[in-house]
């Protein structure tokens, strides 16, 4: 609901500037990372939670980077 919740304001707030994605564990948001880099797409910006299924927020920005 939370994640949901703030998905919606961030797009409200900045979607007609850029693409809103969202995961609900750092798994999936390795995936969505990864599709996104294989289109050559810019990642910006990235805000994770601490506490997630499957990993924690730093875990995810490690791998990330």
């Amino acid at each position: 609901m939370r994640l949901l919740a703030l998905k919606h304001q961030l797009k409200r707030q900045f979607g007609s500037d850029y693409c809103i994605e969202t995961a609900r564990s750092g798994e999936v948001a390795l995936e969505i990372v990864e599709l996104l880099l294989a289109e050559h797409l810019e990642l910006p910006v990235i805000i994770s939670d601490q506490i997630m299924p499957s990993m924690t927020g730093d875990e995810l920005l490690q791998q990330i980077h």
